[in-house]
């Protein structure tokens, strides 16, 4: 029999997704927060991806929950996932990145919300098609995961996933 940690289901899957989906709402509800500081890009509409950088380079300064660092983390993921979800994956790898960075001062780097984005990002970078990179990432959250929650987990499940679908772009790209 397969581990515990393979044998998840598609439920599971959809059970991350949905947590993900909440906490945009989550974010998107809260009174004191203005998304479009976080998410103001100087790019014009006529989608000139050059110019496509966010124009501060520290979300968090008029960020109302910056003295809040692990609900911050999880609403910057969830943004970066969102951005993921719509194929914006500039301000998804910013928002991704900016999550884990918070993680990591906040949490050290042994701790599954570290695990959580090093996931988002190598989610990030799947679709961006820097498939070196995702697997890195990927393996560093289930390093982390298998350590903290251990192996038959459902976050090393979500590892093992992502890890999937890189190996699987990898064959496509092969043939």
């Amino acid at each position: 029999q397969p581990p515990l940690a393979l044998q998840s289901t598609a439920s599971d899957v959809a059970f991350q997704d949905t947590m993900t989906s909440t906490a945009i709402l989550a974010a998107l509800s809260l009174p004191d927060i203005d998304i479009s500081k976080l998410t103001r890009l100087s790019a014009d509409v006529s989608g000139d991806s050059t110019d496509c950088q966010p124009t501060q380079t520290d979300p968090l300064a008029t960020f109302p929950l910056k003295d809040s660092p692990e609900l911050a983390s999880k609403v910057l993921d969830a943004i970066g996932l969102a951005y993921l979800a719509s194929g914006h994956l500039v301000e998804a790898e910013h928002f991704v990145t900016e999550a884990l960075d918070l993680r990591l001062k906040f949490f050290g780097a042994g701790h599954p919300e570290v695990a959580s984005s090093l996931n988002s990002l190598a989610r990030v970078l799947r679709d961006g098609g820097r498939l070196d990179e995702a697997v890195k990432k990927v393996r560093e959250a289930m390093d982390i995961n298998s350590k903290v929650v251990g192996a038959d987990s459902l976050p090393v499940a979500a590892d093992i996933a992502v890890l999937s679908s890189i190996q699987f772009q990898r064959s496509k790209l092969a043939d």
